[in-house]
């Protein structure tokens, strides 16, 4: 079945999305879900940043340090509760990212960063 993928250690998000019903072994885990919303988050700059302050860290994670995402942590990610459209834009954002060329696939990263800070309410303004 579909599902978000990510590593027991990482030191950048590396969550991806399996369509082609992989097993997984003991050093991975998997959210059961096909949700580009949710994908986009938990790749996020954002949500990079709330990982480094709350999970389990070997070494320094802004030199080149990892996470531990142990999946009790990984399930207590506060992930936002947003209108429709703006999940619409976030999930557009992510299957661009996902055809783009390596040229323009950091522009579009930084689009979907920019979104979700905006759905944090990390960028100034009020959360929806």
């Amino acid at each position: 079945k579909p599902k978000i993928i990510y590593p027991d250690i990482a030191k950048e998000s590396r969550f991806v999305l399996d369509m082609n019903g992989t097993y997984v072994s003991n050093t991975t885990y998997f959210i059961p879900t096909e949700d580009y919303f949710l994908l986009g988050v938990l790749n996020s700059k954002p949500l990079w940043e709330y990982c480094k302050r709350t999970f389990t860290v070997i070494g320094d994670p802004e030199n080149g340090g990892r996470l531990r995402f142990f999946s009790q942590d990984v399930l207590n990610i506060p992930i936002p509760v947003v209108p429709p459209k703006q999940r619409r834009e976030v999930e557009e954002l992510v299957h661009k990212c996902l055809t783009a060329d390596d040229g323009t696939r950091s522009a579009v990263e930084k689009e979907i960063d920019t979104l979700v800070a905006r759905l944090y309410g990390l960028d100034g303004t009020s959360k929806p």
